[in-house]
């Protein structure tokens, strides 16, 4: 159930901090709608999205238009799983991500074009219920002029079936192999090695010798899901894999013989037995088994314990030996043999139309090289599917197809199924490979991509599902599924406009949750498609040669500029020696053309001082016979050296830290200054950090003119494990709203609101207390984050703590020192934040002789919260106490509440949550009876009750307060029997002060010291 922040529409003014090349804008500020978009407050200030069509939207003036700018989003997910936003800016959608709760940062390099004020919009579409989106703050550094416009895609002029090349356009677009290869690793490991087995894995093993791809979203296993996983496995050469799954399908899926679906497969079977739950066939998967099977068998032999080969055959003539479609019997065939196309379905009417997306010329084209029999009906099948049924199944202007069709291509209106549906998106996939692969109607097919391009490529984001027309979409859905598959078009075109379609694809997360199976599939299949890893596999086909000889072949490699500026990059050929050729000839970018000896086993050339850029490179025989192309080779650009973060000084914690002793590294590296000079002159003069002589005692210099989303980075080369209280020394003259907050590590320490101490040089020591630091390791990273500005700061000190959890008769348990708990829970600073239904924590070995039980939380909504005590058993016959927590104004107003329970000795404890939101945020429990009181009562000392003097008490409304040493004393605050704050005095240079015209009641006053504090009680009458 989603935690809703209910806010007021109403005009942003954005607060933009500028930095030298570099704005950063708050998400807080922007415009925020949606269903479900709201504020938030942890893990950061900033804005939740919770489902599809929340979205922030605002404008920028960025420094230099058009230009290459790194877009960097600091954000968190709100469970362990991937959580993703996408970034809209004119025509360019790009996708972020964060992997698990901690904060992290999300970056892309996006060359931006248009004029100032430039708008821009973050939208969640990819909401599949698994988790939120958090988003804290969106930076945009300018990183100099946009790359050159890239050129058109060159076609090969060789299908990949005779020449045996497969393009890899991700390195075509610009991509490193490398990079391509990571990412194709990365999706492998993703879906079948180690993904975690709720949220990213497919594939499943059974034993020793078996295994199934899951459909996620229906919890069941599908001859689509097994096909898909076969041809993955025998593509990227896994024997294993392949092997188990055929081993299963064959087991569970396929009829045996002598039934009247023999060697046909169910299309659904039931995940908790393998039972068949439809009999029926959904005859894609029988296509793609037949293809992997014959592939596996070019690939690996059939002499093996499994005969590929033959498999292929039996499944083939499976498919024919059945009664006719038009029977209208149950089963039939899966081929209409009249009208040489696949059919829907093999029972009743489901025989008697189509469903394009089955249509699959390049398999059928395979099928007729390698299959025992009826080798003509695989030809003329592949040559209706590209001439007849594809062309009429498309709609004229905008290219969709239905998911069903009749024969003659006009739609079948079944539910939706009339319309571009789910299944229609593997289309364009489908017809981009085969072309890819044979390049034949070429007329037919590429106007079909080509339209359906030109449909998606205006509609940034655009949804998934439409009328055939591309009048009307009835979900907002931007999937995985689609974007890859659109991606895969691009194989048939020579066109720049393809280019962003490849690139949103590379760009977008692997999908994960629980709808990854369709998604990913298709993902996965498309990527290996566009990165030359989906292939022909055959053994039988003869290459074509050219006059007798064959084709001029070459391995091109790029080496990357080393630094950027230096023009250093290489284009390197590596040819093989060819009897009867003694030269070839080779070019880049359609210049020069260089001769090469290739009798003399050269072997390559290479050309030098390459600038960074897209080359077409093609290679011929040196009397200008057969000439190919061999693609696109880039050269990337080198990088910027960046400032390498080290020590000023060595820092320690315990101890103090002057603040102009932050690192070296300069702006953007050791600290994030708004201009670029030292307006206060001092110091470290050739940086932007300002900082001015201070006559605070010790003298030195402090840090000023601070401003909003500044900050500083101090490296701690010794860090003590411990509990400290950390006291900033700090001065202002201004009334905003500002506070200062720092972060070791990964670790948030707190932060404090900064007063207005009435002098750029009246210094106050402001105080975060008892502060855990739990890591000892050496040369951790202290952040110092300026919020709203307009404070001085001098040094910062670890101090170690002398709080009352040491000793004390209260023996508070820290909530997140639980020995267990379920589900998830998240610890912030000391907090466990995100209790909610059926969450529970277990501690262990708890004295409960007290009599009583005392927590510390908050509430920030008005739901009554649900807790239950139970002692050895988290069961509710082991119930002792059951707690109704009331809403306590916010989450970060917390509160103590002490109820009666009984009992005695050591117990297991377990508090179990019971109500359906979230529940509270719990800070620290106790079973002892020294925590009854709201405020501890720490004036029991003769030495304490000197110090302070509270009279009259009881009073009439006004009170004074007298102390004997006030240098000892950081602030007097008083409080109401709740905790809430009444009054304070937080400037503290004299012994005598007064609290006026107070209501009827009972208080408590306490007087804060630097390592103590003292409290007395106060009656009203």
């Amino acid at each position: 159930m989603k935690t809703i922040k209910t806010f007021f529409l109403k005009l942003f003014l954005l607060c933009v901090v500028i930095v030298s090349g570099q704005n950063t804008v708050q998400i807080e500020d922007l415009g925020i709608s949606g269903p479900y978009a709201g504020m938030i407050d942890s893990p950061f200030d900033g804005v939740g999205f919770y489902g599809n069509g929340d979205k922030a939207e605002g404008s920028i003036n960025l420094s230099t238009l058009p230009g290459l700018y790194k877009v960097e989003i600091r954000g968190a997910s709100s469970t362990d799983t991937e959580a993703k936003i996408n970034l809209n800016i004119g025509d360019n959608v790009s996708s972020f991500s964060f992997s698990g709760t901690s904060v992290s940062n999300s970056s892309r390099e996006i060359s931006i074009i248009g004029s100032n004020p430039l708008n821009f919009s973050l939208e969640l579409i990819t909401d599949n219920g698994s988790n939120d989106t958090f988003l804290d703050r969106i930076t945009f550094t300018f990183l100099g002029s946009p790359p050159p416009p890239r050129q058109a895609p060159v076609i090969p002029s060789v299908p990949s079936f005779e020449s045996g090349v497969y393009r890899n356009m991700f390195v075509e677009s610009g991509k490193t192999e490398t990079e391509v290869q990571q990412k194709m690793n990365a999706i492998w490991e993703h879906y079948f090695v180690n993904g975690d087995s709720n949220n990213e894995r497919l594939y499943y093993e059974v034993g020793n010798d078996m295994a199934y791809i899951l459909d996620t979203g229906n919890n069941d296993i599908r001859s689509e899901g097994m096909s898909y996983g076969m041809m993955i496995c025998v593509q990227l050469g896994k024997k294993a894999q392949f092997d188990k799954l055929w081993r299963f399908a064959e087991t569970y899926s396929q009829h045996p013989e002598g039934t009247e679906r023999e060697g046909l497969f169910s299309w659904q079977l039931s995940r908790s037995n393998f039972s068949m739950i439809d009999q029926n066939s959904a005859p894609d998967g029988e296509e793609y088994f037949v293809t992997a099977l014959f592939f596996a068998d070019a690939l690996w032999g059939s002499n093996g314990s499994i005969d590929y080969r033959a498999e292929a055959n039996y499944i083939l003539d499976s498919m024919l030996n059945k009664p006719a479609p038009s029977s209208g019997g149950c089963p039939t065939s899966l081929i209409d043999e009249n009208e040489k196309q696949i059919v829907f379905g093999i029972c009743g009417n489901s025989a008697s139309f189509t469903d394009p997306s089955y249509h699959l010329p390049a398999f059928y084209e395979i099928w007729a090289v390698e299959a025992d029999s009826n080798n003509q009906l695989w030809t003329d099948m592949a040559t209706v599917s590209r001439t007849y049924l594809l062309p009429r199944a498309a709609h004229p202007q905008t290219g969709l197809m239905p998911d069903y069709s009749e024969f003659d291509g006009r739609p079948v209106n079944q539910g939706n199924h009339g319309n571009f549906e789910f299944d229609a998106w593997r289309n364009i996939m489908n017809m981009g490979f085969d072309f890819a692969w044979f390049q034949k109607s070429k007329n037919d097919i590429q106007p079909l991509i080509n339209k359906q391009i030109n449909f998606f490529k205006d509609k940034p984001g655009y949804s998934t599902l439409w009328t055939l027309d591309g009048s009307f979409s009835r979900n907002n859905d931007h999937s995985p599924g689609l974007v890859a598959c659109n991606a895969v078009g691009a194989l048939a075109l020579e066109d720049p406009k393809v280019w962003p379609f490849i690139d949103e694809f590379f760009d977008t997360p692997i999908p994960s949750g629980q709808f990854r199976y369709y998604d990913g599939l298709l993902y996965m299949m498309s990527f290996m498609h566009l990165s030359g890893n989906f292939k022909a596999i055959t053994g039988n086909v003869d290459i074509p040669d050219c006059n007798g000889t064959p084709f001029p072949t070459a391995t091109v490699t790029a080496t990357d500029e080393t630094t950027q500026g230096a023009n250093d990059g290489k284009i390197t050929f590596t040819f093989s020696d060819e009897p009867d050729r003694g030269a070839i000839e080779f070019s880049s970018d359609g210049g020069l053309t260089y001769p090469l000896d290739v009798n003399d086993n050269l072997g390559s050339a290479t050309f030098d001082n390459v600038a960074p850029g897209i080359y077409n490179v093609w290679v011929r025989w040196g009397n200008n016979d057969c000439p190919i192309s061999l693609g696109n080779v880039v050269i990337e650009q080198g990088d910027i050296v960046d400032p390498i973060q080290s020590p000023f000084i060595n820092h320690t914690i315990p101890g103090i830290i002057q603040a102009e002793d932050y690192d070296n590294g300069g702006q953007g590296v050791a600290y994030n200054d708004s201009d670029s000079s030292n307006n206060g002159g001092q110091g470290r003069t050739d940086e932007g950090v300002d900082l001015q002589n201070t006559s605070d005692t010790g003298s030195g210099t402090n840090l000023g003119w601070t401003n909003n989303g500044e900050w500083l980075e101090y490296t701690i080369g010794n860090v003590t494990p411990g509990t400290y209280d950390i006291v900033l020394r700090v001065a202002s003259t201004q009334n905003n709203s500002k506070s200062l907050s720092l972060k070791l590590g990964t670790s948030e320490l707190g932060s404090t609101v900064i007063p207005n101490t009435n002098g750029w040089q009246s210094w106050q020591s402001l105080r975060i207390e008892n502060v855990q630091i739990s890591s000892g390791n050496a040369n951790q990273v202290l952040r110092l984050d300026i919020s709203g500005g307009l404070f001085n700061i001098n040094w910062i000190r670890f101090e170690e703590s002398e709080g009352d959890t040491g000793g004390s008769i209260c023996n508070k348990i820290q909530a997140e020192n639980n020995s267990d708990s379920f589900y998830q829970l998240n610890t912030v600073n000391g907090i466990v934040t995100n209790i909610g239904y059926s969450h529970w924590l277990k501690f262990d070995n708890i004295d409960i002789s007290g009599g009583k039980f005392t927590f510390r939380y908050s509430k920030g909504n008005n739901e009554n919260g649900y807790m239950k005590i139970r002692l050895d058993n988290n069961q509710d016959s082991n119930n002792i106490a059951e707690i109704y927590p009331e809403s306590t104004g916010g989450w970060n107003n917390y509160v103590e509440e002490t109820v009666d329970i009984s009992g005695s000795g050591n117990h297991v404890v377990y508090l179990y949550f019971h109500n359906a939101s979230r529940n509270i945020q719990l800070d620290w429990i106790s079973f002892k009876t020294g925590c009854d009181q709201r405020i501890d009562d720490n004036n029991g000392s003769k030495e304490e009750e000197e110090t302070i003097r509270v009279f009259p008490n009881p009073s009439k409304g006004n009170v004074n307060i007298e102390v004997s040493d006030y240098n000892d004393i950081r602030q007097i605050v008083l409080f109401d029997l709740s905790g809430r704050e009444i009054r304070s005095i937080r400037e503290i240079n004299q012994k005598e002060y007064s609290f006026s015209n107070l209501s009827k009641g009972v208080y408590f006053l306490r007087v804060y010291k630097n390592k103590k504090s003292i409290v007395e009680k106060v009656v009203i009458n």
